[in-house]
């Protein structure tokens, strides 16, 4: 599913996540993101004309 990682600065980066479950989700960033482990990300996921946006703690 195609979506974005906000950092808290309105830097934004394109991703896809791969992998959804209870206990997290596997994101690949689409070329070079700068993101510290432990920084504070919003997740913005599109699906039709649906926006959402999540804050997931970011873990390498």
């Amino acid at each position: 599913m195609p979506a974005a990682i906000a950092r808290e600065d309105g830097h934004l980066f394109s991703c896809t996540v791969q992998d959804f479950s209870d206990g997290g989700l596997g994101i690949k960033i689409n070329g070079q993101a700068q993101i510290l482990e432990g920084q504070k990300v919003n997740l913005l996921l599109k699906r039709g004309h649906r926006n959402t946006s999540s804050r997931p703690r970011w873990r390498a």
